[in-house]
């Protein structure tokens, strides 16, 4: 079943990894609490990425609209940046 163009959210970041490393990539609430790991500590090679969340809790359920928060991270690197989700 295709989810309708509104419940999807592009994440806003994209990643350029200039050599092989591990990553992981987590959104959260505004609470702390973990939604959905994207990426779980898998090595991503070198290049150019580009993730999409499609509003879906780690259990499949379709989360609420609201402020969240996505969490990159590498051995070398962290970034955590918030993200709107409407519908």
């Amino acid at each position: 079943m295709a989810l309708p163009l509104c419940s999807l959210l592009l994440l806003c970041s994209t990643s350029d990894l200039p050599e092989a490393v591990e990553v992981e990539l987590v959104i959260y609430d505004v609470l702390g609490r973990t939604v959905q790991t994207l990426v779980a500590n898998e090595l991503q090679g070198a290049g150019y990425y580009h993730l999409t969340w499609d509003g879906r809790a780690q259990d499949g359920h379709g989360v609420s609209s609201g402020m969240y928060f996505y969490h990159l991270a590498t051995q070398d690197f962290e970034q955590t940046r918030k993200m709107i989700l409407l519908k």
